[in-house]
């Protein structure tokens, strides 16, 4: 798992009391998301605030050394003049602690990016350590042979956002035993006899100098090295020299739907097919990828498609993509006493295929994965259906007013909060293009304007905006609900309407409104379209919820639209 975000997270690096308080409610407002911020880079969207803008300005930040003295040094946030290697391929294990809960937690397939200053000596190392996403670059000097240090503390994180802001540094950390109510848990303290780390860069990889958890450990911490819960203590970049699947002419693509659930919920996409010979092509199954592919092989009646087939670089999650099989299998675990689903990559995934129909179908699971040694979804396919695809001009669903629910601007949260599902399909069940399908807010009868002012990430001024479009800060799409952050007040109800650009022509659904004046929070999470699913969750075994589960057992929940709440234990590995 790339990240362990939890509303406690954000509260612990919030920088008062206000603040943490801003950040139980709203999480994703105070961590250094790396979607966001790739994407933004990606796609040219101004993030809220550049990364380091303080050190930009001029300002240094004094950092408290472990020996008594103060050095000063500017985060640094822009690439470094050198020579750039950005095919290193970072794995490793982080340690990870929230309120007292140890988790160790494996990292895989992050994009590593290393860069050689003109001197030679001077090495600088891109987004530091697995445990916490952050854009900035830390610096070492090579020493005797292939050995470089890194002598800490070096600041790495400084982000703000609507008067909040988070700043962290990396220290090297040697483990304290804790007891509190009871119960004995790990934190760290910077070491008092070092303060520098040390790298290997032999041939083709670089490896931390370090072999367990209990010796030291790379940690993000405040500036007066109070630990923040996050750290690595292994490290390995290694070059990534793969080359993505393609086919030998993309120009031959055909369209094909994909009908799949992920979370119990449905989805209907539009995808990119080029079939030469027995072998088929499929692009875009990572929707952050849209040119990257993957094979698949037809022989008879079944379509065989392998693992490890690396896609591209997902810029948008900074890792590397690749698709991957994936097996369920009951396990017993003794001691819980009962079985738990394991989630395992599997060696390939077969599709019956129907020649007459053009169709392939499968009752088994695939992903589209970071890296490609343990399991870790950016996008999953349950139960996939592919069938040939004809563009047309069609109309799309209302937005059923049972799934909407509205916060109304809050000056406590300073936001108000909109929720809603859309649907892909029209009322014949015909798939529309979800990249050519819109959605716009009404606030009573004026509709609302996107202005880059107030959605920092959004790249321009409209007032339609695109229904694959998220940004996990003001637009979020999860498991078949959309919600979108508001900044609106004296309106009385508000409205969505989809609009649709396929077949050469631009048909809008009805608008569907509902009160604007409902002050229940909660009813913005208990908003669901019957028959779907409102939600899914995942708690460790303890109770603490997390974003995305990593290596263990955790406990999914899924609440439907009817009310009904469904809880199974799943081991992820």
């Amino acid at each position: 798992m790339r990240h362990l975000y939890t509303a406690f997270a954000a509260a612990l690096i919030a920088s008062s009391a206000a603040t943490a308080q801003t950040a139980a409610t709203r999480n994703v407002r105070l961590t250094p998301n790396k979607q966001a911020i790739a994407l933004a880079k990606k796609s040219n969207f101004r993030p809220a605030v550049k990364l380091g803008s303080t050190a930009a300005s001029g300002k240094r930040f004094n950092v408290a050394s472990t020996t008594g003295t103060t050095t000063t040094a500017p985060i640094i946030d822009a690439q470094p003049e050198g020579k750039l290697h950005a095919n290193f391929y970072f794995s490793g294990e982080s340690f990870v602690n929230m309120m007292g809960y140890e988790a160790q937690l494996p990292f895989d397939g992050i994009w590593g990016k290393i860069v050689e200053a003109p001197d030679n000596k001077t090495i600088y190392i891109n987004n530091p350590i697995g445990a916490y996403y952050s854009d900035a670059w830390i610096k070492g000097e090579r020493t005797t042979g292939d050995t470089i240090e890194v002598k800490l503390p070096q600041q790495f994180v400084h982000e703000e956002y609507d008067g909040m802001s988070t700043d962290a540094w990396l220290y090297k950390l040697v483990p304290v035993k804790v007891e509190q109510d009871g119960e004995t848990y790990t934190t760290f303290k910077p070491d008092s006899t070092s303060q520098t780390v040390k790298y290997v860069w032999r041939n083709d990889s670089i490896v931390l100098v370090n072999t367990t958890q209990d010796s030291k450990l790379l940690g993000m911490c405040t500036e007066a090295g109070e630990w923040y819960g996050y750290g690595d203590y292994i490290q390995q970049y290694t070059v990534f020299d793969q080359q993505p699947v393609a086919p030998k002419d993309e120009t031959k693509a055909t369209q094909m739907s994909i009908t799949y659930y992920d979370s119990g919920q449905m989805y209907g996409r539009v995808k990119k097919v080029v079939r030469e010979g027995n072998d088929i092509y499929i692009a875009g199954l990572n929707g952050n990828i849209p040119s990257g592919w993957a094979k698949g092989t037809i022989s008879g009646n079944k379509a065989t498609f392998s693992g490890h087939q690396y896609m591209g670089l997902d810029t948008v999650t900074a890792s590397y993509a690749f698709f991957e099989p994936v097996s369920h299998n009951m396990v017993w675990d003794s001691e819980i006493g009962d079985s738990i689903e394991s989630l395992t990559l599997a060696d390939a995934i077969t599709f019956d295929y129907d020649a007459d129909k053009g169709t392939l179908s499968t009752d088994s699971t695939f992903v589209a994965n970071q890296g490609y040694k343990m399991f870790n979804q950016v996008f999953t396919y349950d139960g996939a259906t592919l069938e040939p695809w004809t563009e047309k001009a069609a109309t799309p669903l209302a937005v059923d007013a049972s799934t909407m629910s509205y916060m109304p601007f809050s000056e406590e949260y300073g936001y108000g909060l909109l929720a809603f599902a859309p649907s892909e399909f029209d009322a014949d069940g015909y798939i529309l293009d979800a990249n050519k399908l819109y959605y716009s807010i009404y606030l009573d009868d004026d509709v609302l304007t996107i202005d880059p002012d107030e959605y920092k990430l959004f790249p321009y001024e409209t007032t339609e905006i695109p229904f694959t479009y998220s940004d996990m800060l003001d637009f979020v799409n999860y498991a078949g609900m959309w919600q979108v952050y508001t900044f609106v007040t004296g309106i009385d109800r508000i409205g969505v309407q989809m609009i649709y650009k396929g077949g050469g022509e631009v048909r809008k659904s009805a608008i569907t409104y509902i009160s604007a004046t409902d002050e229940d929070p909660s009813a913005v999470s208990n908003v669901a379209q019957t028959g779907k699913v409102a939600g899914v969750t995942y708690t460790d075994l303890s109770g603490r919820r997390v974003s995305r589960p990593g290596k263990g057992l955790f406990i999914q929940t899924t609440r439907l639209a009817d009310g009904t709440i469904t809880t199974s234990k799943r081991l992820f590995k």
